[in-house]
């Protein structure tokens, strides 16, 4: 550091009049004491306090200030920047040390830490994204499952751009996936760069066959047949080849075949089918035997498939044979995912089965397990004593617990005996007939409310234009303070109304010849006719999910995905049934080492949004495999199974050897420079670290410094005891 100081006037008065002031002054403190009875002595001394007084007040007049002159020598900045994708754990030469592993060492080795007190450094991390601040060296940190490095070595220049920059160490295999070219402003910053790997040592690759690019459902529903297909890539050979594939499940196989490879041909593919009556999470396996393989770890591929119901199981209660029996039952039939059981009513009050191909002949009891075996139940043209008090109650709590109700009745149900005033149903209704309501006849025109066209599962229907008219609608009727309106006449007078209560959703249609659409031809390109669209988008909303509902008493796991990388945060979440005492729940989590860890599930605002459950814990996978999990109540009582495959990144854990040439490029465009695996000290002395002149001036008045007042205080007092001293007071 170095320096010079200036001083620097900013005078009330000009000088020149403070030079005559002080002429002006001095003669006329001089004639003061000339005739004073004082020796020439004493009048000199009184001259030079009364002077000096005035040279001070001169000297304010003149506002001197002071400015310094500092030049400081500032540390030029080293970024250095280490890429944290998950291909710097690969080690495809085989070598003693990973990727990972070298890069640590070169950042804490002994000539690369004397050389950074030369710097100031900033230090980045690249993977999917850009994080600035030292990274994190444990392996477990190397897992970014993309490794974009041209775009993250752009966004470190922009950061850059105001420092005084010697360059940048970079830490990397290279193998960028962003496809984008780098920036004319990072190439004005020098980049140097060790190898991570012997590059001359890539002479010694073996044949590689690995699995790629998995095509398997996540979910299949049962007994349905679902194509899986799996790429086979083949690096560093090229002698035809003929090896077998197999899929797995557990240790039985259930499919296998051939794979041939001809000469020179790197890709191939195979396919499977697969089915499964059992519903519930698969964990399947598909695993290769090829013979000269380089890497055995890549010729295996484990995951999950997930089961499911695709039927909805509808339960229909009608009370007179009339036409809405008959096409409404046509319409539900006609869809595959969905199985009907439908009832009639005969003379002596007991239900007759009508349905086709049904093996439930009598009417299924109202409990709460005979019912969860529904997901809807549809009520029609039924009086009060169509159901006990006791199974209208089970029926209301099927609905609350998540079930769905649609209530197509006429003049008998919404009636003053119908079923809708039982008190139980009439509870679950969105809306209720008022007394002396009753089934107007004439011809009503229908259109979607805005609440109707909004809705997903009729948008298209609200799409096509008109609807046909109606002959038939109840009124009037009392809304709900939760109904919404979907359908309504020309005076708004409600026709389908729907409403949510509990978990479950509930709809009542207030005519009772909507079928009558059924005889219309299909309109806009559907190739159901309306009424069946219509119906076939109703029981959709009503009952949406084919994978069944939540059980009272069970407990449900919730996972984003069965299949995640290794290190990738595990959002585990878990649904409660209402007799489940969720207090300590927790979740057992089963490595593939066999080592097991407990979880506390808590309840908690959910880590990721896309997860809809009451409970989570997070979990980090450090090792690839089957994962085993098992959500259970602190009781024992309740328990729930999952299993999640970890496995290395598709895109990163490749075999594919660090990019040296592209390395090679930026180093040399930048005129940086890079070292081979076993030089990497040599690379450490080329890098430059010139420290950059900074002048820094710093301006302060000094005329208002309190040892002037304290000089003024003196020269006036030692005037006056003088003064005082020689009878001049």
């Amino acid at each position: 550091m170095s320096g010079s100081d200036v001083l620097m006037f900013a005078p009330i008065l000009p000088v020149w009049l403070l030079v005559c002031l002080t002429i002006l002054f001095a003669f006329g403190v001089w004639r003061t004491y000339q005739n004073c009875v004082l020796t020439t002595k004493q009048k000199a001394v009184l001259f030079a306090l009364r002077m000096a007084s005035f040279l001070i007040l001169c000297w304010l007049m003149l506002q001197p200030s002071r400015r310094e002159k500092k030049v400081l020598l500032e540390k030029p900045v080293l970024a250095v920047v280490v890429d944290q994708s998950a291909s710097m754990l690969d080690n495809p030469l085989k070598q003693k040390k990973r990727r990972a592993d070298e890069a640590r060492d070169f950042l804490e080795g002994a000539a690369f830490q004397k050389k950074l007190k030369n710097y100031r450094v900033r230090y980045f991390s690249i993977g999917s994204d850009v994080k600035e601040g030292k990274p994190d060296m444990q392996l477990k940190y190397f897992n970014s499952y993309r490794s974009f490095l041209n775009i993250g070595l752009n966004s470190v220049a922009d950061r850059l751009r105001a420092e005084n920059v010697s360059g940048i160490v970079l830490l990397s295999d290279g193998l960028d996936q962003s496809n984008e070219e780098l920036s004319n402003l990072f190439a004005e910053i020098p980049v140097f760069i060790p190898f991570l790997e012997n590059s001359m040592d890539t002479i010694s690759l073996l044949q590689d066959f690995s699995l790629e690019n998995l095509n398997a459902p996540k979910k299949l529903i049962r007994n349905w047949e679902a194509k899986i297909s799996i790429g086979i890539h083949r690096k560093n050979g090229g002698n035809p080849a003929e090896f077998p594939i197999v899929l797995k499940e557990g240790a039985q196989e259930l499919r296998s075949g051939v794979v041939h490879f001809e000469t020179n041909q790197n890709f191939q593919k195979a396919e499977f089918t697969y089915t499964n009556d059992t519903m519930g999470a698969h964990l399947l396996t598909i695993e290769m035997q090829p013979q000269m393989d380089g890497n055995a770890d890549n010729n295996k591929k484990e995951f999950v498939v997930n089961i499911v119901s695709g039927e909805k199981n509808i339960l229909y209660l009608e009370g007179v044979p009339r036409w809405e029996f008959k096409f409404l039952k046509r319409s539900l039939l006609n869809e595959s995912n969905q199985k009907l059981n439908a009832y009639l009513r005969g003379n002596q009050g007991l239900f007759i089965n009508f349905s086709e191909g049904s093996s439930i002949q009598t009417l299924p009891e109202f409990s709460a397990q005979k019912l969860a075996d529904f997901s809807l139940i549809i009520l029609g043209e039924l009086q009060q004593s169509a159901l006990s008090t006791q199974n209208a109650k089970m029926l209301a709590d099927f609905v609350e617990n998540g079930g769905a109700l649609l209530l197509m009745g006429g003049a008998v149900a919404y009636g003053a005996d119908g079923i809708a005033s039982l008190p139980a149903i009439k509870k679950l209704l969105p809306a209720t007939p008022l007394p002396g309501g009753k089934m107007m006849e004439g011809r009503f025109s229908v259109h979607f409310t805005d609440e109707g066209r909004t809705q997903k599962s009729m948008s298209k229907i609200a799409q096509n234009g008109n609807l046909p008219p109606i002959l038939s609608l109840w009124t009037p009727v009392k809304l709900g303070s939760f109904a919404s309106v979907w359908l309504a006449a020309a005076d708004d007078t409600p026709v389908l109304i729907t409403g949510r209560v509990g978990d479950g959703r509930v709809a009542m249609l207030m005519s009772d010849s909507l079928w009558r659409w059924q005889l219309g031809q299909s309109t806009g390109g559907m190739e159901k006719s309306l009424y069946a669209h219509f119906m076939t988008q109703l029981v959709q909303w009503l009952a949406p999910k084919n994978d069944g509902k939540q059980d009272a008493d069970q407990i449900s796991l919730v996972l984003q995905k069965n299949e995640v990388d290794v290190y990738e945060k595990v959002i585990i979440g878990a649904h409660c049934g209402k007799n489940v005492n969720a207090e300590g729940l927790s979740c057992h989590v089963r490595a593939p080492d066999g080592k097991n860890l407990v979880l506390p599930m808590v309840d908690q605002n959910p880590p990721d949004k896309k997860i809809k459950a009451e409970f989570f814990c997070t979990y980090i996978p450090e090792q690839v495999g089957t994962y085993y999990l098992e959500a259970i109540t602190a009781n024992g009582v309740h328990s729930e199974s999952a299993v999640v495959v970890v496995q290395k990144p598709e895109f990163e854990y490749t075999g594919a050897l660090c990019n040296f040439e592209g390395l090679r490029e930026i180093a040399q465009k930048t005129g940086g420079a890079y070292s081979e695996f076993f030089q990497q000290n040599k690379l450490i002395q080329k890098i430059p670290g010139e420290a950059k002149k900074i002048e820094r001036i710093n301006e302060y008045p000094i005329w208002n410094h309190v040892l002037n007042l304290i000089l003024l205080i003196v020269l006036f007092s030692a005037e006056w005891v003088l003064r005082r001293k020689w009878d001049l007071v």
